[in-house]
């Protein structure tokens, strides 16, 4: 939650806020927040996530699964009534799913990036780790839908998944690159891509753009350099609901658009 909302109990002043949050695998709330007028005068740009409900509990924890002192940044951990794990995925099952020395049974691993502020004891949430974004509110593995492009064509050689924002709106694009010396029969085709993503990631996931470069680019650090990335046009994907324009109309509109901005050069 932003600080300014904090502000208006200033103006509101009848209301109580509370901010409510939570994994999906934690099944219901698991932590949450009373917010006061001292958040909005605090030195934080966002009000804390908070303290955990009932029956949960919280851990901020370096990559050897040990404590990490008070206002030091470390993995948030969350125990108690979680889920039981993911159906049939028992490679994710593992990886999500972590047993902790001081709890009874598994606790949920969020991939999110949290620190106890010092003078109150609540955790402060400081956003996801390097391969986990959050889509229109979901929390998404771009590792996972790039192991899924691989497997989509034999003839792929890299690739990187970015989220960028248009109009309030959180949109994926996958950018490809081919390998020129390859001997594979099987073409490339973004529709068959396409379709193979709807086939093994949930639809929140699959990218809006399948965007094929000569090379993807790096700068000196290793990292994948996003300004020199070809930009396609976000704005196709808004279309105006009305009457007159059916969903295979649109459709067909996305296909069209998408077949124009596949192959760029860099």
């Amino acid at each position: 939650m932003p600080f300014y909302c904090s502000n208006s109990t200033y103006v509101i002043y009848w209301c109580q806020y509370i901010n409510f949050s939570g994994a999906t695998e934690g099944t219901v709330v698991q932590v949450y927040h009373i917010v006061t007028t001292n958040d909005a005068l605090s030195k934080l740009n966002t009000v804390p996530l908070g303290q955990p409900m009932p029956y949960f509990r919280c851990h901020t924890l370096d990559k050897f699964l040990q404590i990490i002192p008070i206002r030091y940044i470390g993995e948030l951990f969350i125990s108690g009534p979680i889920m039981n794990g993911y159906l049939n995925r028992p490679a994710l099952n593992n990886k999500a799913l972590v047993q902790l020395p001081d709890e009874f049974d598994k606790s949920y691993r969020t991939g999110d990036l949290a620190r106890l502020i010092p003078s109150t004891g609540k955790i402060q949430l400081l956003g996801c780790n390097d391969f986990q974004v959050k889509v229109n509110g979901q929390r998404i593995k771009l590792e996972e839908i790039q192991a899924v492009i691989y497997q989509s064509n034999s003839s792929i050689s890299n690739c990187a998944v970015i989220k960028v924002v248009e109009r309030g709106r959180d949109h994926l694009i996958a950018y490809i690159q081919l390998n020129k010396a390859s001997t594979s029969a099987v073409p490339f085709d973004e529709k068959l891509i396409h379709t193979n993503c709807q086939d093994h990631l949930p639809q929140y996931t699959i990218p809006s753009f399948f965007i094929v470069v000569d090379q993807l680019p790096f700068n000196s650090n290793g990292k994948l350099d996003k300004t020199i990335l070809p930009k396609p046009n976000l704005s196709s994907l808004l279309f105006p609901i009305n009457n007159d324009e059916t969903s295979d109309d649109q459709e067909n509109q996305r296909s069209m658009t998408n077949e124009q901005q596949l192959t760029h050069d860099l």
